[in-house]
């Protein structure tokens, strides 16, 4: 019987309403010292034991930014990573409007301005309005939809064809940077889809353009996250009838069919430094943007579970104790994963949930591909993320076999975690002290 069939066995067997006692101990007090238990006052008899986990962090470079319809431009100096520039590339793609010539005809419009458009719903810093100038390429060649694209792959540039400066405000929640795109670009744009309208073989739906990127302009001070899927976020094409001003047509382009990020990191804390190094003298830092993660060890929990053969775990949550105020947004959800043999699974996430990271209670409960993803408590000031069936199979299995073992792996042993954010694309961060990341366990012990 596997660890999840074994685990069903023993709460079919539990007397009725035993699991329903979970919540109820969720606020009693806890210690802040590693390993010390409490005998609750309660009639079921349930105990409570905590684990301070032995944290160091990392460098996890090969990570992928084009996941997601967002990406990320500007420069930025951290108070813990140190400096980072980034560019964010797209390919662009024909969403509506009128072409400028018929088929086999001439043309029936001529151009006026081509505007370009962003959305940005993030920032940082977050401590005070910062002046953001940012410069728009042609790229040398276009994305490739079916490419894998990571954070480490700039690509050459072109032609600057436009700019955005703007002085943006922390404080609003949406910015949007408008551009007037230069008059070569203009007129070589308007003669390329006045070559595909005209061109029987051709159509604009399907059309591969030249694709686009925003680097960091000279006097940039800060990072700003863009939102390829807003409605606002377009390329613009503005024109009017070639016998007549009266009328103004409006053609849009999508951006992002295609986008990623690049991230230059060589002036950081991390510049230079090869994948899953240790980073010294920095808290547990928990960000995405410089490649940093924490690695903890359940190490110390190899006792316990010696010295208490016979116990049901009522709850089993990890817990991240913010070390101090951060200057950008606080990042609240992320995926714990297995690292073993000196490596993780990250594309597990979706081949193979269950022997890649830690899964949800109703995974394990229902057989779903439903990972465990953290969450920020009511007071702001820690993180958690339940973990109750997870530990209790690892615990099974420890039972059985003497060591800790990827549930449904048999003979692969570990002993660490590392956190892997949710969204590949984002500005947001984590500091946890020294002692921040803990695991708390609250138990029965059966007869």
């Amino acid at each position: 019987m596997n660890l999840l069939g074994r685990f069903r066995s023993i709460i079919e067997n539990l007397k009725p309403g035993f699991i329903l006692m979970i919540p109820v101990f969720l606020g009693c007090e806890t210690s802040d010292n590693p390993g010390i238990q409490y005998e609750l006052d309660s009639d079921a008899n349930v105990e409570f034991v905590e684990f301070t986990l032995p944290t160091t962090s990392i460098y996890i470079d090969s990570l992928r930014t084009d996941g997601e319809d967002r990406v990320i431009a500007g420069t930025y100096n951290d108070d813990i990573g140190g400096q980072i520039s980034a560019e964010g590339y797209f390919a662009i793609s024909y969403e509506s409007g009128p072409l400028p010539k018929e088929t086999g005809g001439s043309d029936t419009l001529e151009i006026d301005s081509i505007i370009f458009s962003l959305e940005s719903l993030e920032s940082t810093p977050l401590s005070s309005q910062f002046n953001q100038e940012l410069d728009i390429y042609t790229l040398s060649d276009s994305l490739i939809s079916s490419a894998v694209y990571l954070s480490g792959t700039e690509l050459s540039k072109e032609e600057l064809i436009g700019s955005f400066t703007k002085t943006v405000n922390p404080d609003d929640t949406i910015n949007v940077f408008h551009s007037k795109l230069s008059a070569g670009f203009e007129r070589e744009f308007f003669n390329t889809i006045s070559n595909i309208a005209g061109d029987q073989d051709l159509l604009i739906s399907t059309y591969v353009f030249k694709s686009f990127g925003i680097t960091s302009g000279n006097s940039s001070e800060g990072l700003s996250l863009f939102d390829l899927a807003s409605d606002t976020s377009r390329i613009y094409l503005y024109t009017s009838p070639i016998d007549t001003k009266d009328t103004t047509y409006v053609t849009s382009f999508t951006v992002g069919k295609k986008n990623f990020t690049y991230l230059d990191r060589s002036a950081s804390i991390v510049g230079g430094l090869d994948d899953d190094t240790e980073i010294s003298n920095i808290p547990a830092v928990k960000d995405p943007l410089y490649g940093i993660t924490p690695k903890f060890s359940i190490n110390e929990l190899a006792d316990f579970f010696g010295a208490n053969k016979e116990i049901i775990l009522n709850n089993a949550t990890f817990t991240f104790s913010f070390e101090s105020e951060t200057p950008r947004d606080t990042l609240e959800n992320f995926y714990t994963f297995f690292y073993a043999n000196n490596g993780y699974n990250a594309s597990g996430l979706v081949s193979s949930p269950f022997t890649s990271l830690v899964m949800s209670d109703a995974a394990f409960l229902q057989g779903q591909s439903s990972p465990a993803l953290s969450r920020i408590n009511d007071e702001n000031t820690e993180i958690i993320q339940s973990a109750t069936l997870f530990f209790q199979t690892l615990y099974l299995d420890y039972i059985e076999t003497g060591s800790f073992n990827i549930p449904n792996s048999e003979d692969n042993p570990f002993t660490e975690f590392i956190l892997l954010n949710q969204n590949e694309v984002s500005l947001q961060r984590s500091v946890f002290g020294a002692e921040g990341i803990k695991l708390r366990i609250y138990y029965t012990e059966v007869n």
